[in-house]
């Protein structure tokens, strides 16, 4: 199998990445996950809505840190998911950080 070269994705950009045909790597042909990545900034613990019309109930997203500000403490988490809408995240009081997301599915 060749390997995939590393490649920048945009901000707010999505993109879906598609598994090989059935029987080439063993995994079915309609199998596929949808990926949206992004950046947010905490206010606090109140909630902060990030649109995204391709999340789904079944959404997992992913946060990593990229610019510290304020005292964060813990990881953000999602408060709620709209389903073809986005969702809204919490962080810890007196986190004003910056972070990545990374939504699969």
């Amino acid at each position: 199998m060749a390997a995939v070269p590393n490649t920048a994705i945009a901000a707010g950009a999505g993109f879906m990445l598609v598994p090989p045909l059935a029987g080439s790597s063993g995994y079915p042909s309609d199998s596929f996950a949808v990926l949206n990545v992004g950046t947010f900034t905490a206010n606090g613990a109140t909630a902060v809505t990030v649109a995204d019309t391709g999340v789904t109930a079944a959404s997992v997203i992913i946060y990593t840190l990229l610019t510290v500000g304020g005292t964060p403490a813990g990881k953000p988490y999602e408060a709620t998911i709209t389903v073809g809408t986005g969702w809204t995240v919490k962080a810890a009081a007196g986190d004003t950080s910056v972070y990545n997301f990374l939504r699969i599915g």
